[in-house]
């Protein structure tokens, strides 16, 4: 048995009773705020921890995520700071209130065993010390479970996580929490759907309404959190009233509504505007067309014309390179070419060039 400033002591005294063994513990001395008792070897992580304590106010605002598996589902918490006391996750519903243990092996982090979905169907989830609820988590959550659609909204039904019979290989409880939009160009909270770690088999949907403003409803889009924490474009379709926005997902991220008023850019690779080139030396036609903020729909978004007549080109979105390799030699003189680049957003740019060739 350990204390936080003198390393082991030994309990006065135990005796068993039954499958329980009683301990008597030392006093607590000057400087001493908790006791942990270990059972089996004395290394780090090598057995489970159980604290005892002479305080009650730790820091204590753990993050909770899952584990998932065919046995049922590990809920995991992590928090800053030690604590110092025996914690259970509480499990309430209309029929029942259990309780599972947490057990850790360094007081930061605690794991359940395998839960089953059933038990957590409509419960609410409370993190507890004997009679004292810790902390109430989540907000707001549902459960969801393969071969069946579940949804998950926000109260205010502005925001819906929509996962159908073929999205999730296990059953899973799945929440969000929403923070408020951040300065600039955002029209909506930022909703964070939970846990990070759960495999998808297929995709779910995110389901948007969208607000009144004062701009075309269009221009507005969803976006996704990415690993290098920068807003990515979720490619959506709005509804025939566009009120509601409606895109495909493979993973839990956070979500938010932004605005892209920013046409796309064009840069001439060749023909350069005003070139003059000779006819055997010229094979293709090649600009690079990009977008900051959506997407461009490469057999929608973009349009080519040589000498006003369209041609169908060759697009690469990964290098965002338009390609289109001339089947004749140009005639000697004056040519012109036109592209109409459109993004998802509606945004439209127009650029014509011409060139010579001799």
């Amino acid at each position: 048995m350990e204390d936080g400033t003198r390393g082991a002591v030994t309990p006065e005294a135990s005796r068993q009773r039954g499958n329980s063994l009683h301990l008597t513990l030392p006093p607590f001395s000057t400087g001493t705020t908790a006791y942990t008792l270990q059972f089996g070897s004395p290394e780090p992580a090598s057995g489970n921890i159980y604290p005892f304590t002479s305080k009650s106010d730790q820091n204590f605002n753990p993050a909770m995520d899952w584990i998932f598996s065919p046995q049922g589902m590990i809920a995991t918490l992590t928090n800053r700071d030690p604590v110092y006391r025996p914690l259970s996750l509480e499990v309430i519903t209309a029929q029942s209130d259990t309780l599972i243990p947490l057990h850790s092996h360094d007081l930061k982090q605690w794991n359940t065993p395998p839960i089953p979905a059933t038990i957590l169907k409509n419960a609410a989830l409370f993190i507890s010390s004997k009679s004292d609820i810790l902390t109430f988590f989540p907000q707001d959550y549902t459960m969801a479970f393969p071969s069946q659609e579940s949804i998950l909204a926000s109260p205010e039904h502005d925001v819906e996580l929509v996962m159908n019979g073929n999205s999730l290989f296990y059953s899973a409880i799945v929440w969000f929490q929403d923070q408020p939009a951040p300065s600039g160009n955002y029209f909506s909270p930022v909703w964070t759907f939970s846990p990070r770690a759960l495999p998808f088999r297929d995709k779910a949907q995110i389901r948007v309404s969208l607000p009144q403003v004062a701009f075309p409803r269009r221009q507005l889009g969803i976006y996704f959190k990415n690993e290098t924490q920068n807003w990515k474009y979720v490619p959506a379709e709005f509804s025939a009233d566009s009120t509601v926005l409606t895109g495909d997902i493979y993973s839990l991220e956070s979500f938010t509504l932004r605005r892209d008023s920013i046409p796309p850019v064009i840069h001439l690779l060749s023909p350069r505007s005003g070139g003059n080139y000779k006819a055997s030396f010229l094979k293709k036609l090649a600009y690079r067309v990009f977008d900051g903020q959506t997407t461009i729909p490469d057999d929608e978004g973009i349009r080519l014309f040589l000498d006003e007549k369209q041609v169908i080109f060759g697009y690469n979105p990964n290098t965002n390179i338009v390609t289109y390799r001339l089947r004749d030699t140009l005639s000697p003189g004056s040519h012109t070419v036109r592209l109409v680049a459109r993004d998802a957003a509606g945004n439209t740019t127009r650029r014509s060039y011409q060139f010579t060739v001799r």
